[in-house]
């Protein structure tokens, strides 16, 4: 959907390839793969060795914590909903699921807008969802490490002038976990749910010293003017050669499925991770 409001911004239909006057739109192919094939950007492609970081995440406590913490909220959504929620992803979706209802305007029911407070609780327990799959360094290698070395590869091929096809522009369409597993991984992430149609942009220039990268956060719709984000122990301008070398430790090595291999001697329950979203 993202990719294709894109297009008819971009491109809108010319007279002769307008097919109803009172629509200024016409269709442009838009080209994708199963989210269950995808581990770019929808990033569901099943990764044995990420369901098994996650698991031992979640005996931690700082995961463990969110529950216990928020025991009886987490006991008043389950009676009222006739949900169990006994994952951060579970959660999330139920809040998901509310948060647009809301925002479309229609009416909750009374038990639901108890809860549905600004800043509050259940609010946090469910933005928690956008930090859990990128907190360890083997998270993020698996999350975002792929999408980031695409990017920086990129960018170095365009150096090199022996990128092909030989683009200026490349535009990722994904979700919103797709850019808080990126921000995160980058040292960049402060908890918080993107809004629609936010963005991120790495921007390749060219230097008499170096080629250097700026990134921009597009935190929604309305934001007209933004600034470069501060990488850290880099600043707002950071040459390309110092983010593979700030970065090496989540950029993967091995193509997906050896890098998805399960490590000997260790073993998977049936079905992964709990916190597998059942997308």
């Amino acid at each position: 959907m993202s990719a294709e409001a894109c297009m008819a911004g971009m491109f809108p239909p010319t007279a002769s390839q307008k097919w109803k006057k009172t629509l200024n739109w016409h269709p442009i192919p838009v080209h994708t793969i199963p989210r269950r094939e995808d581990h770019l950007l929808a990033s569901e492609k099943r990764c044995d060795h990420f369901d098994d970081v996650m698991l031992q995440y979640m005996n931690t406590t700082a995961y463990t914590d969110l529950f216990t913490k928020h025991k009886t909220l987490i006991s008043y959504l389950e009676r009222n909903s006739g949900m169990k929620l006994s994952t951060i992803t579970e959660i999330y979706l139920l809040y998901d699921a509310l948060w647009v209802e809301k925002m479309e305007g229609k009416r909750l029911p009374d038990w639901a807008e108890n809860v549905m407070k600004s800043g509050g609780d259940f609010e946090y327990l469910a933005i928690c969802y956008f930090k859990i799959y990128s907190e360890t360094t083997e998270m993020k290698k698996l999350k975002s490490g792929f999408l980031l070395k695409e990017i920086f590869d990129r960018f170095t091929s365009k150096i090199q002038s022996n990128l092909s096809p030989d683009r200026s522009l490349v535009m990722y369409f994904a979700h919103d976990i797709t850019i808080t597993n990126m921000l995160s991984s980058l040292g960049l992430y402060k908890l918080h749910q993107p809004k629609y149609a936010s963005c991120m942009f790495f921007q390749l220039y060219s230097s008499d010293e170096m080629p250097y990268v700026k990134i921009f956060y597009r935190k929604s719709g309305n934001v007209v003017n933004i600034k470069p984000l501060n990488i850290p122990n880099c600043g707002s301008k950071c040459p390309l050669e110092k983010l593979y070398e700030l970065y090496q430790h989540i950029l993967p090595t091995q193509q997906f499925d050896k890098e998805c291999a399960l490590r000997d001697g260790h073993t998977l329950p049936p079905g992964g991770n709990p916190e597998n979203a059942p997308y």
